[in-house]
């Protein structure tokens, strides 16, 4: 991986441009080329060029060891998946309105690229119903379908917990 950072900027003799602006340490100024790297080499440092698409390029001195290893962490963070397992329950007996508030909960989880565990707890007297909790299972399903796409499908977790798990489309 640092090998492709180092081969995507150039450094002291490889930069092509006549003038450079040199930026850091509370400089912005337009000098020529030659200028700049005599700096960086009177410094025992190196002439990066961070910036090659703007007029006149952007350079920093610095050192490119040093600099190559802070963009391979800036690239490693950026590659790591922030997807967290997040979870909604739901009961068989739940109010309308709260299914409906619950359920949209879990859509947004979905869209934020997000996995979503969606749970159905039955407790007391509606183990007796199981039927209700599979009804409100596959009818959460339903609506969170277009968000995402079944990872898990529904399945019971003891006597008391039907669960299904979602990704993120």
């Amino acid at each position: 991986m640092s090998f492709e950072i180092e081969r995507r900027f150039r450094i002291n003799h490889r930069i092509t441009a006549a003038e450079v602006r040199l930026v850091g340490e509370g400089t912005n100024e337009v000098i020529p080329t030659h200028e700049a790297i005599k700096r960086a080499l009177d410094q025992k440092l190196d002439l990066v060029e961070v910036g090659p698409n703007a007029k006149p390029p952007v350079v920093k001195i610095t050192d490119f060891k040093k600099f190559v290893y802070q963009e391979t962490k800036k690239e490693q963070k950026k590659s790591k998946t922030h997807s967290k397992l997040k979870e909604i329950r739901l009961s068989p007996i739940i109010a309308q309105n709260d299914f409906e508030n619950k359920v949209r909960r879990g859509t947004e989880f979905l869209k934020n690229g997000d996995q979503l565990r969606v749970n159905v707890l039955i407790r007391g007297r509606l183990t007796t119903h199981p039927e209700l909790a599979q009804k409100k299972m596959v009818d959460a399903l339903k609506i969170l379908e277009p968000a995402g796409k079944l990872v898990s499908p529904p399945k019971w977790q003891g006597r008391n917990l039907l669960a299904a798990t979602l990704a993120p489309k």
